[in-house]
Parts: C-alpha cells; sequence; structure tokens
C-alpha cells in the first residue's frame, strides 16, 4: 500500500520514500509483520485477529496506526481524508508447505508481480477519518454513533464504540438471538463524547449476538459473532 492520494496522475513504478511512502506488508497467525523493516510486528494483540475458519475460511480483523509503517524521517506524515484513493493491492497466497502454488490478486492489473511493482496495484476509496480534533467547530461532534465492534468475530473479548453529541442517560446491552438480553453493559448517565465498552464473553456460547444503545431518542443495533 501507498500512503498518499492517488486520484490522478501515474501509479510508482517502483517503491518509494518521502512524501509518498510505498510499504509491504505480511498478514500471519501472530500479526501483520512489516517487509521493509525486517519482518517486525507492528500490531498488537489487542488490534490483531486472526482465525482459521476451517477448510478454506480465514477471519482476519487488523487495525494499524500509521506511524508504525515509517521507515524513517525521510517518509513524510500522512493525514487521512475523506474521499481519498489510498493505492495498494490485497494478495492471497497459498503457502503451506514453504513453496508459493498459487497468488490471487485483488487487482485486475496485478501480473503477478505486484510484490515488487506498485504500478500494478488498484486504487480503494477511504472514508471518514477516526481522528475528529476537539477543539474544531467544524468536526466537532454533532450526533449519536454506534460502531461495529471489534474484532468480530471475536474471543472472547470484544471493544464497542460509540459517540455522544450530547449528556444524558445511556444503556448498552447484549442480546441473544432469541432476543433474551443476556448482559447489561452500560446504564447510567454520561458525558457528551467519544466512548469505548469492553464486553469479556467468556462465559457465552457461540454464536450470534446483538449489541444495542439507547440514548436519548437515539437507537441502534448492531450484531456481532463469538467464536470459541
Amino acid at each position: 500500500m501507498g500512503l498518499y492520494d492517488y486520484e490522478y496522475g501515474a501509479m510508482h513504478a517502483a517503491y518509494q520514500r518521502g512524501a509518498e511512502p510505498d510499504f509491504n506488508l505480511s498478514i500471519r497467525p501472530d500479526g501483520v509483520h512489516h517487509q521493509n523493516k525486517d519482518q517486525d510486528i507492528i500490531t498488537t494483540e489487542e488490534d490483531f485477529f486472526y482465525q482459521d475458519g476451517g477448510t478454506q475460511d480465514y477471519y482476519i480483523e487488523t487495525r494499524i496506526a500509521i506511524d508504525s509503517l515509517m521507515l524513517d524521517a525521510d517518509d513524510g506524515d500522512f493525514t487521512p481524508e475523506e474521499g481519498m484513493r489510498i493505492p495498494m493491492d490485497l494478495y492471497i497466497h497459498d503457502n503451506d508447505d514453504g513453496t508459493a502454488e498459487g497468488n490471487v490478486a485483488f487487482s485486475p492489473k496485478n501480473a503477478d508481480t505486484g510484490w515488487q511493482y506498485p504500478r500494478e496495484w488498484t486504487y480503494t476509496w477511504l472514508g471518514e477519518p477516526t481522528n475528529v480534533a476537539v477543539d474544531d467547530p467544524v468536526n466537532a461532534i454533532q450526533e449519536f454513533r454506534l460502531s461495529q465492534n471489534y474484532p468480530n468475530p471475536f474471543n472472547p473479548t470484544t471493544s464497542i464504540e460509540f459517540v455522544l453529541p450530547k449528556a444524558g442517560e445511556v444503556s448498552l446491552a447484549v442480546y441473544n438471538v432469541l432476543g433474551e438480553k443476556v448482559a447489561t453493559l452500560l446504564n447510567e448517565h454520561k458525558q457528551a463524547g467519544e466512548y469505548q465498552i469492553e464486553w469479556n464473553a467468556g462465559g457465552m456460547s457461540s454464536g450470534v449476538y446483538f449489541y444495542t444503545i439507547r440514548a436519548a431518542d437515539f437507537q441502534q443495533t448492531k450484531k456481532m459473532v463469538l467464536m470459541k
């Protein structure tokens, strides 16, 4: 992936440093490895989830800090903006016994050498930035928001984040597929702001669960999967 906005212009012919750096990352069962940093693992245990689902299925979720990608002081600062198109490609390697038997690439331009030549990558839209300056009146919190839990699927803990634009009574509860409440994660008065609640489902059975937030006239429900 490259940390620059590729809306116009040509893809990099080779990996670059500086204001528009390119990186090669590898996702393995123990974390995300930085290929350009001597295979260093750049994810924490809390920011990485990997599960072999059996047969041909895998569940992978990760969150990567931009600062962990930079190689040296020459790599420029990158600030994501809504609508950016970040060049990238996704490879899946059949490499069970140490021999690459086959590769599948996301980009239709990839000629099986995209690991070496960024010009073969596709690009993707970058959505809403997660970092909001609290003193910025334009980006100040203006609406209720409930985020998807992370990681998902999870075992046995997961985090749920939500945003309150104003103070008030807030409840956050978990339900099973029968609609029965199995956990109350929050039921109290909260000030406006961003919050994160952790649920430890160690005593629950594997399956689908739903979490619902209620605050003022706002109510929203999302689905999560516990996989043991």
